[in-house]
């Protein structure tokens, strides 16, 4: 009996931390607030960068021209590497007149995405919420689109 309660106990709490854990919630730059879950049944690209990477900053007109294009079918955010302020990673973003929404550092984003090894990193999210990537190296427009539809027959093929 006491075990029967123990095991339902803790099911109910592993239940409730990871679904305090999927509730990826954060604002961006501009102090709106977003939520991955209102983007349900849409793909996510999660865009990792800092100022010192190269690649990161040639990659930018690509991004604003993927995001411009894609904003209806696909839902791209940015986050900066380093720990900035606001207002500093609000001064690179217009310094790199970067268009696409970039998440803000505070308050710290709960976002179920580990931190990439390397830069610049992609995170892929299908509509249902499963997780591809990270995936290294500088994007364009068009490579972003075709790792879309890659990873989407790839997860159309799991389902």
């Amino acid at each position: 009996m006491l075990k029967t309660i123990f095991l339902r106990t803790t099911t109910i709490l592993f239940v409730l931390i990871l679904s305090a854990c999927s509730r990826q919630e954060f604002h961006l730059i501009d102090g709106s607030p977003i939520k991955l879950d209102d983007y349900q049944g849409k793909w996510k690209v999660i865009n990792y960068w800092a100022e010192w990477c190269k690649p990161c900053l040639e990659e930018v007109p690509e991004l604003n021209q993927f995001h411009d294009t894609m904003k209806d079918q696909v839902l791209f955010l940015s986050i900066s590497y380093d720990k900035l302020s606001n207002e500093e990673l609000a001064k690179q973003t217009e310094k790199y007149q970067i268009t696409y929404p970039v998440i803000a550092t505070t308050p710290a984003p709960r976002i179920n995405i580990p931190r990439p090894a390397a830069l610049p990193a992609n995170f892929l999210i299908a509509p249902d919420g499963k997780t591809y990537g990270p995936v290294l190296g500088p994007h364009t427009a068009v490579s972003l689109g075709q790792l879309i539809k890659k990873y989407e027959k790839q997860w159309l093929s799991e389902r």
